[in-house]
């Protein structure tokens, strides 16, 4: 068996699995064409399909196993008392958006209360990877820095034994050399949390759909069907 360090999953497969047979469907749908001259202009629309596909796959589970228990925030809210946008909160069941009421109109803002909160998501399509070897003045331009800085001083999330969640569609390998970026990004969360991927207890996973390499000369890797469920339960346990 292969682990996290290798391809992004403890299991792993060699057919596509269901989130990424999902974004396959939604590209297609769309009309995304990987090889067109367009593509990379539509990187908005590429991460709101990435964004949709893994909310509605997490509502899923939680809807299944946990029964009105917990809840996947709408993309891109906010907490209470932190000025960092997050791209989902799993949220206790009966947890409820801001209300202003201003006479007869009431506004509904993406804002929740810390207390409701069970968990922290940063979602991305190929994920964050300038983590090492990086000047540490230039962090704060980090997405994933700022991410785990509020998560840490804003949420005060160790204290309030909050999980978090990082998950990516795919890793994609350069053409040359051996660089694994999901083990950096691993490194990352074993250096912030100072605990190690495979302890006990950890308040911290990663998930990867898919293992890619730019030179399509080797064969893609796909997480085992198993593992998104396991990462969701990994949110709430």
């Amino acid at each position: 068996m292969e682990n996290i360090y290798e391809y992004g999953s403890e299991k792993i497969q060699d057919r596509p699995n269901s989130i990424w047979q999902g974004y396959e469907l939604i590209k297609d749908k769309l009309g995304i064409k990987e090889n067109d001259a367009s593509y990379n202009k539509n990187k908005k629309n590429r991460g709101a399909c990435v964004a949709e596909l893994f909310r509605k796959n997490i509502e899923i589970v939680l809807e299944n196993k946990y029964r009105g228990k917990y809840k996947i925030s709408e993309n891109n809210v906010y907490v209470k008392g932190s000025h960092i946008e997050f791209d989902f909160l799993v949220l206790k069941g009966n947890a409820k958006r801001e209300v202003i009421t201003q006479k007869d109109i009431s506004y509904e803002i993406p804002v929740y209360e810390l207390e409701d909160v069970i968990a922290v998501i940063e979602s991305k399509t190929y994920g964050i990877y300038s983590l090492y070897n990086r000047d540490i003045h230039n962090y704060e331009k980090n997405d994933l820095f700022k991410f785990v800085n509020a998560y840490k001083n804003d949420l005060h999330g160790l204290d309030n034994k909050i999980k978090l969640g990082y998950m990516c569609l795919a890793e994609q390998r350069p053409n040359k050399g051996t660089s694994n970026f999901i083990e950096k990004t691993i490194y990352f969360f074993e250096d912030f949390f100072d605990n190690k991927y495979f302890d006990v207890g950890r308040l911290w996973n990663v998930y990867y759909a898919k293992c890619q390499y730019a030179n399509k000369k080797t064969d893609d890797i796909y997480a085992d069907e198993t593992e998104w469920e396991r990462f969701v339960d990994s949110l709430v346990n």
